[in-house]
């Protein structure tokens, strides 16, 4: 698929669900499966990767002190 990016942004604790730590972008991408809309990935850290349940809660992270600051949201797009 091709992938629409958004950075610093979240898609929210509400709008998300864990799929895995210590991955890449790339990798967490593929963990989108059918179904999936998107997810989102912290670059530094723990690499955390989250499906975005709720596409429609992406926001802007603000906290620039977080140590895995800045996420990322991929959203599949058909374009």
């Amino acid at each position: 698929p091709k992938w629409l990016h958004f950075t610093p942004q979240w898609c929210t604790t509400k709008g998300r669900v864990q799929l895995g730590q210590g991955k890449t972008a790339e990798e967490c991408k593929e963990m989108c499966k059918e179904g999936c809309l998107g997810v989102e990935w912290w670059e530094k850290y723990n690499h955390l990767c989250f499906k975005c349940t709720d596409p429609s809660r992406k926001a802007p992270y603000t906290n620039t002190k977080d140590h895995a600051y800045p996420p990322h949201v991929f959203l599949k797009t058909n374009g």
